[in-house]
């Protein structure tokens, strides 16, 4: 059975997410980018029509689709036609935004707290997360629209390592 769901910009834009991939994750039957158990490769995406794919290693390349420049994304799970022949597992058709006959845009800058990395435990240290976002939008003519987007994202730690667990020192035994 083919089971087709369609996000619109209105849901992309109030989910606490930040690409198209993590929209994905969040769909019934999607778990870390497998589409009802079958491998990441398995999957096709195609932006405005046109089917992307990294080359090197078989995976996706839309990491880089910002959320606010994704007008809608349409997820099918299964019982695909035959114009869809390189995909097992899912089909992710990815809309990007244009121009509106309205002037607008928007700017978002977002950062983490803390400070530099030292040995005092009950501090808050940076992972040195920044990322910028800027979008415009709007008529050039009456028949001519544009809409331009840029994000920049950085990291100084690409693989933070987390703790789940309360450390043994917090209680004290008596």
């Amino acid at each position: 059975t083919n089971t087709n769901r369609i996000i619109d910009s209105e849901v992309i834009e109030n989910l606490p997410i930040r690409n198209v991939q993590n929209l994905v994750n969040l769909q019934t039957g999607v778990v870390d980018g497998h589409v009802r158990g079958s491998r990441t490769g398995d999957n096709a995406y195609y932006v405005d029509g046109v089917y992307v794919r990294n080359h090197w290693n078989g995976g996706n390349i839309t990491n880089g689709i910002s959320r606010s420049g994704t007008q809608e994304v349409s997820v099918q799970t299964g019982g695909f036609s035959a114009e869809y022949g390189s995909a097992n597992g899912g089909v992710v058709n990815i809309t990007s935004k244009s121009g509106s006959g309205d002037w607008g845009g928007s700017f978002e800058y977002v950062t983490d707290i803390g400070q530099d990395v030292g040995t005092d435990k009950n501090a808050i240290y940076s992972f040195g997360y920044n990322l910028l976002n800027f979008d415009v939008g709007g008529p050039i003519t009456d028949n001519i629209r544009m809409y331009f987007n840029v994000e920049k994202s950085s990291s100084l730690d690409y693989e933070p390592a987390y703790t789940t667990h309360a450390e043994a020192d917090i209680f004290e035994l008596s």
